[in-house]
């Protein structure tokens, strides 16, 4: 049995961002993420890294595992645990060190090219 090692597809992120959110417009999406109409239009055309951290802020109240892979299997439950806990919230004093471990445990995954059953 082979193991596909995820990837996070930029464009792919940023349209399931738009249908969770129900955004018709980049504009719409560059508000949500807090990020200027600019930098989505970097990142679309891979011109810039996608801000990883503004979507895990903005969308943990979604499935990250969706958002990110487009799939529900590939993130260990313990990503998805911390993201939902309620320690990783808007306006939680401690949001910075718990999404820098979320993004930690998300990268060290994407480079394990691990796969859940």
């Amino acid at each position: 049995m082979t193991q596909d090692t995820p990837s996070i597809d930029p464009n792919k992120v940023l349209d399931r961002i738009k249908y969770e959110y129900k955004l018709r417009y980049d504009k719409e999406l560059a508000e949500l993420l807090g990020i200027s109409q600019a930098s989505i239009s970097h990142q679309r055309t891979l011109r810039a890294k996608l801000d990883l951290e503004a979507v895990v802020i903005k969308c943990c109240d979604r499935n990250l595992n969706w958002i990110l892979f487009g799939d529900t299997r590939l993130l260990p439950p313990i990503v998805s645990t911390a993201i939902a806990s309620g320690t990783i919230a808007p306006n939680n004093e401690a949001i910075l060190s718990k999404v820098k471990e979320a993004m930690a445990i998300i990268e060290d995954f994407i480079k394990s090219g691990d796969s859940m059953p």
